[in-house]
């Protein structure tokens, strides 16, 4: 990058190939990054591109309108990733898809990729539940005794919003009630941590007890569909029913979340928050493309804050040294309130080695391995 990190250059691999075994050009790369930029699903933070070029063969260049360390990385988010630009079923990664149902998911290894290939031909994984009432486990592997290979805590967090329109004591007195519900149902799971900290020095504050508030007849309620945000939506509505105040309650998939103004007529919004492999720039990433910031802020004040954000982002010292402060003032005026963080497990059969987790709780299969059968 440049000095005044206005102007990237990246140097493309060549001879690469898509899954279908058709080679990758430079010209798929730029038309692919161009549709990413099209979309205003997937654009929110690359919106300071001005220009992509390809300045020589297999040389991508990225002219920005605003200074940005941080470019790299952007590229690098899941919402980012560039299938081939006709046919955006085909990938380029070391494993394709080969057969997908809801409780059942086989990867197979692509002969076509560009670095090192996984060590298995091929990863199948069921979606299993026991007779109890905690969330499903994935079982990696064929065999007759299974443990547990890997766990971690994400860094990422399900979170409440409400919109910036409520009432302040009518908001108070919401966020307490799902907070009691969130204690009560979710403290006892093991799978589950509610309410700690989401950076290092950025923990979740603590609130006042609030009083009664009047309630209107109605409410709205949108989540994104899990299974704890559904149980969380359903339970509040039983509360709510009591005091004669009806809250409807609508499940969103990713697709219909970010479609245009999705959640603009939400009064109260649940939502669920990934983390990635750097936490830091993750949580301003999520600031710069969650639209349900519009809501709980109002489009203006949400536009405002992305702008004096994104000037943090002028370096990685610079963006350390305001991100808490930034993320601590919206907390503690109740604009976001964090809820709980997952507890990621996955089972192995016994001669399943090295699956990993990542930051986001997704998993890497691609150093996985099996030793071999003994007599």
């Amino acid at each position: 990058m440049s000095d005044d990190t206005l102007c990237w250059r990246f140097y493309l691999r060549s001879g690469a190939h898509w899954h279908n075994g058709q080679a990758i050009s430079d010209s798929d790369i730029l038309s692919a990054l161009q549709q990413a930029l099209a979309d205003p699903t997937r654009n929110t933070g690359l919106r300071h591109i001005s220009q992509v070029t390809l300045s020589a063969p297999w040389c991508l260049q990225i002219t920005l309108n605003a200074p940005d360390a941080f470019l790299a990385h952007r590229l690098a988010h899941h919402a980012c990733r560039l299938p081939h630009p006709q046919l955006p079923d085909i990938g380029a990664g070391p494993f394709a898809i080969a057969h997908h149902r809801s409780h059942y998911l086989r990867l197979e290894r692509q002969p076509w990729y560009f670095a090192a290939h996984p060590l298995l031909h091929a990863i199948e994984f069921w979606r299993t539940r026991s007779g109890t009432p905690t969330p499903a486990w994935i079982t990696v592997g064929k065999g007759q005794n299974a443990q547990q290979a890997a766990s971690s805590t994400s860094g990422g967090f399900t979170w409440l919003m409400m919109n910036a329109r409520l009432s302040q004591p009518l908001a108070t007195w919401l966020r307490q009630e799902i907070l009691d519900i969130n204690q009560q149902r979710f403290s006892a799971r093991d799978d589950l941590l509610p309410r700690t900290e989401i950076l290092p020095g950025l923990e979740t504050p603590r609130f006042r007890i609030a009083p009664d508030a009047p309630l209107p007849e109605t409410l709205t309620l949108v989540f994104y569909h899990t299974p704890e945000l559904y149980e969380l939506a359903k339970t509040l509505r039983a509360r709510l029913k009591k005091r004669r105040c009806e809250l409807m309650i609508c499940a969103k998939d990713r697709d219909a979340w970010h479609a245009q103004d999705a959640l603009v007529d939400a009064d109260l919004l649940l939502g669920d928050y990934l983390s990635g492999e750097l936490p830091g720039f993750a949580l301003a990433e999520w600031f710069t493309d969650e639209p349900a910031w519009a809501t709980a802020l109002s489009e203006t004040v949400w536009q405002d804050e992305k702008q004096k954000l994104m000037g943090y982002c002028v370096s990685e010292a610079s963006l350390s040294r305001h991100l808490v402060p930034f993320f601590r003032r919206l907390l503690e005026s109740g604009a976001c309130t964090p809820l709980f963080h997952y507890r990621y497990r996955i089972n192995t059969m016994e001669n399943v080695q090295d699956i990993v987790l990542t930051a986001g709780g997704w998993l890497d299969f691609t150093r996985a391995w099996l030793p071999p059968v003994q007599e």
